[in-house]
């Protein structure tokens, strides 16, 4: 993955870490597991039906090596 993707939902955030995840060959338990955290915590944040906390998004992108870039929004 070498391309930036925009993240309007956390639908869009869900299915990015899933596709990720399988990239790097991990399971949803292997991930969790290494960042300290329930697989069940995983499976809602790629299903995008869970208001994770800021620090668990990022705990499992820093883990599959993304990172977050704020920019402003284009209007329009």
């Amino acid at each position: 993955m070498t391309e930036s993707t925009e993240i309007l939902d956390r639908a869009a955030l869900g299915r990015l870490i899933r596709t990720r995840r399988r990239e790097l060959g991990l399971t949803q338990e292997a991930l969790a597991g290494f960042i300290g955290v329930g697989r069940r915590l995983v499976i809602e944040i790629e299903a995008g039906t869970r208001d994770a906390k800021i620090d668990s998004v990022l705990g499992i992108l820093g883990a599959l090596g993304l990172e977050i870039e704020i920019r402003p929004r284009r209007l329009g």
